[in-house]
């Protein structure tokens, strides 16, 4: 059975482990931070442990997203991107993430393609395409795992995790995320059949799915 417990507990390890990452590109110190959030170090001190009882309020999280000029999204990890946002910056720090914290691995592929290549030769000053009807070409493969993922830092992370698969079953938080990718895979691969509003109306249905999962 799914634990709503479980999601509010990581998104506030989320929304402490993104303040302190912002405090440091921000070069805030606590006392100057809880001197902007108008609270004393000491309860900014006991609200910045995820294991501590104290919390911040929603008001107070809605002035960090102004202090550190950013969406309460991003700060509680609930990224979401635009279009015009989607860049090599953007997609690898959203992959990077996904890796650090375990969610998903990687792997590499080796495949044989038509590649075209632009290269200089001795007797021009520009590039030029070259054709390659069979490269040896390497990817990097990341995927979300649809086993519980067990730590090696210490015995303490790994009888935890292992505690939470044995409860849980074989299934790890971004299981939906993986449901969702094959759903969408096959959704994509009879896209020439589907009109443009009837694909995005199923894209969206599985997305609030997801949402709500």
């Amino acid at each position: 059975m799914h634990n709503l417990n479980d999601d509010i507990q990581n998104c506030y390890k989320n929304l402490t482990g993104n303040i302190k990452k912002k405090m440091l590109e921000k070069g805030y110190n606590q006392e100057q931070l809880a001197s902007l959030l108008g609270i004393s170090q000491a309860n900014l001190s006991k609200s910045l442990n995820p294991k501590n009882k104290k919390r911040f309020t929603l008001d107070q999280v809605i002035a960090l997203s102004y202090i550190f000029e950013c969406s309460v999204d991003e700060l509680l990890g609930f990224i979401t991107y635009s279009s015009s946002d989607i860049s090599k910056y953007t997609v690898g720090a959203f992959l990077s993430q996904l890796l650090e914290r375990n969610l998903a691995k990687v792997n590499e592929i080796t495949k044989k393609e038509d590649a075209y290549i632009m290269e200089y030769n001795d007797y021009s000053p520009f590039p030029e395409p070259k054709h390659y009807p069979k490269k040896t070409v390497h990817y990097i493969a990341i995927y979300i795992p649809d086993y519980w993922p067990l730590p090696h830092k210490n015995e303490y992370d790994y009888e935890f995790e292992l505690s939470n698969a044995l409860e849980k079953g074989n299934c790890t938080p971004m299981y939906g995320v993986n449901d969702f990718l094959r759903k969408y895979c096959e959704i994509n691969r009879n896209k020439d059949s589907l009109s443009e509003e009837t694909y995005k109306a199923v894209i969206n249905d599985l997305l609030n799915h997801l949402r709500f999962d």
